[in-house]
């Protein structure tokens, strides 16, 4: 029984802690205090959200750059690309541009993952058009 209240406790702090997160007006606000707070519980993989982890995942991590490499992509545009956990795991044929609102999660990707062929923009896609340096 205690086991009980104690879930239905911290499941009440989660839910509180995330619409405190989200409270924010700006849009890029909102998701910074989102990655910030860690509110998307990506099962201790990513925080991008359980969506994102390796098991969710497996199926897309196949098949997708069989499809890129099949129809000859030159280029990919991730909008929303969060922290890049599972894309790191694929070789892709083609140049990738990630693109997120979260500064700092941008910035964490170009430290570990930037190259020649992966290239990452903080970007607000929902306000703003699509930078050229990715068209």
């Amino acid at each position: 029984m205690l086991q009980i209240i104690l879930q239905k406790v911290l499941a009440r702090y989660k839910r509180f802690k995330y619409n405190r997160a989200i409270a924010a007006k700006a849009l890029e606000a909102r998701f910074n205090n989102i990655y910030k707070e860690k509110l998307w519980d990506g099962k201790g993989q990513s925080r991008s959200g359980a969506g994102s982890s390796l098991e969710a995942t497996k199926n897309i991590r196949e098949v997708f750059p069989k499809l890129l490499r099949e129809i000859n992509a030159k280029s990919l545009v991730d909008v929303g690309c969060g922290d890049f956990y599972w894309m790191k795991e694929l070789d892709l044929p083609c140049e990738y541009f990630g693109l997120d609102i979260v500064k700092d999660v941008i910035e964490e990707n170009r430290q570990q993952y930037a190259n020649d062929m992966r290239k990452f923009y903080h970007h607000n896609a929902v306000e703003e058009k699509l930078p050229n340096r990715v068209m």
